[in-house]
């Protein structure tokens, strides 16, 4: 999730939420690390190469970790207001202006 959706979630919640409750934040979006690592160098004016470093692959043991968020969209109306790629850019350009 972009800095400002985690933001306005977590207000949202400590507003509207019920106390004790526990809450799934993050972003719906499934995608393996292979596209995270390419979103994050397609950000770039001059992307970089992705280098596989590392063990053995695991391809038949893969694992999805995606939280369920449609209780925040259904209860709260809460919804990523980026992408995944988009947030990701958007970190990228404001760390590069800073």
């Amino acid at each position: 999730l972009y800095g400002a959706d985690v933001a306005n979630w977590i207000l949202t919640l400590l507003l509207n939420g019920e106390s004790g409750a526990t809450y799934n934040l993050g972003s719906p979006e499934a995608f393996e690390l292979s596209a995270a690592a390419k979103m994050v160098t397609e950000s770039f004016s001059a992307p970089k190469e992705i280098m596989y470093v590392g063990g053995k692959s695991a391809l038949d043991k893969i694992n999805f970790m995606v939280p369920d968020t449609s209780f925040l969209e259904d209860h709260f109306s809460l919804k990523p207001t980026f992408t995944t790629a988009q947030a990701i850019k958007r970190s990228i350009e404001w760390y590069t202006l800073s």
